[in-house]
């Protein structure tokens, strides 16, 4: 990881913050996982699917403003592939949650 984040351009660099930031999140460690999705950001702001997981945390922590924030970002950055979430196993939270479920609409 840390090679990763010295050696690699911005893209591999946001990548390598991304998949890292994802095992965070799978262990339930928001406050890692979102520093990890943010400095993501903020070496490619076009990540559209770190949006997608800073929603699905923002679901999980009964944040539903902020989750909301974070899917018209997703969308505005790009994201298109709404019908396809389903079969994203790392974010059946987002998708199974209420919130999703009407915004979706």
């Amino acid at each position: 990881f840390d090679q990763a984040t010295a050696l690699g351009d911005a893209k591999e660099q946001a990548l390598a913050y991304f998949y890292q930031a994802q095992i965070y999140e799978s262990e339930r460690q928001f406050s890692q996982a979102v520093a990890l999705f943010s400095m993501a950001l903020g070496k490619d702001p076009t990540l559209a699917s770190v949006y997608l997981h800073l929603a699905q945390i923002s679901v999980s922590l009964q944040q539903e403003v902020m989750a909301l924030g974070y899917l018209q970002k997703a969308k505005q950055a790009g994201f298109v592939q709404w019908q396809a979430l389903g079969q994203n196993q790392t974010l059946q939270v987002l998708i199974h949650s209420q919130l999703y479920q009407s915004w979706a609409k």
